[in-house]
């Protein structure tokens, strides 16, 4: 029996190995595709608690690697995160830390800012079609897919059916979404479709990156954003 056991524990080590392997190989080129801003490569949660974390964002900080550090359990059921708050208030940093994280996981992922995101679809929308359909193949599909500054794309009907059609994709399929805005949540309400305003809300974990008392202390120069 103590045979039989010892067995399989050897069996479960080596095909552990094995993919721990895989993801290490694997790693460059994941990171790569995941298209994470030059400025951004540094943003790891090991590099955040190195430089220091701000006291009034130790809180956000804990939040955001305790999301990291229970992915697989995040991405079965679906569930993101919002970060929301003032400008330099590491929202970026943190979301970035999330993605390289579960990149090293051996997950995919995929990090592009709003207003890229829209001007893409715009470009492609002109005439490559196969262009258009890879980029919105992998922003539909990709296991974590990070979307940065939402409410700072320029917005109409065709720029939020868009939206409407990544986030409801994204929901039915329970992927999930990291969203960093400046907005506040009842301003995303005001600002874009219901459905996707319901829709953030129930699958997303908040974390509001200002302090309990509405203080927005800039740590731009410092960290990021």
């Amino acid at each position: 029996m103590l045979e039989t056991f010892n067995s399989k524990e050897r069996i479960s080590q080596t095909i552990n190995a094995i993919r721990e392997e895989r993801i290490r190989k694997e790693l460059p080129k994941r990171l790569k595709e995941a298209e994470i801003p030059k400025r951004y490569f540094d943003a790891t949660f090991e590099n955040m608690a190195i430089n220091g974390i701000p006291n009034e964002l130790v809180r956000q900080f804990e939040k955001a690697k305790c999301y990291a550090d229970n992915f697989k359990e995040n991405m079965n059921n679906g569930v993101g995160v919002i970060f929301s708050g003032s400008v330099g208030r590491l929202k970026t940093t943190m979301a970035v830390a999330i993605l390289q994280s579960v990149i090293k996981q051996g997950w995919q992922g995929y990090f592009i800012s709003m207003p890229e995101l829209l001007d893409k679809l715009v470009t492609f929308a002109k005439g490559d079609s196969k262009g258009r359909a890879d980029f919105e193949n992998k922003i539909r599909s990709v296991s974590l897919l990070v979307l940065d500054d939402m409410g700072a794309e320029y917005q109409n009907d065709w720029v939020l059916n868009k939206v409407d059609a990544i986030i409801t994709h994204r929901y039915n399929e329970m992927l999930p979404i990291i969203i960093t805005t400046n907005l506040r949540l009842k301003e995303i309400k005001q600002s874009y479709m219901l459905r996707v305003y319901d829709r953030l809300k129930q699958t997303s974990v908040h974390i509001y990156a200002n302090d309990v008392n509405g203080e927005s202390k800039s740590y731009r120069g410092i960290y990021g954003t």
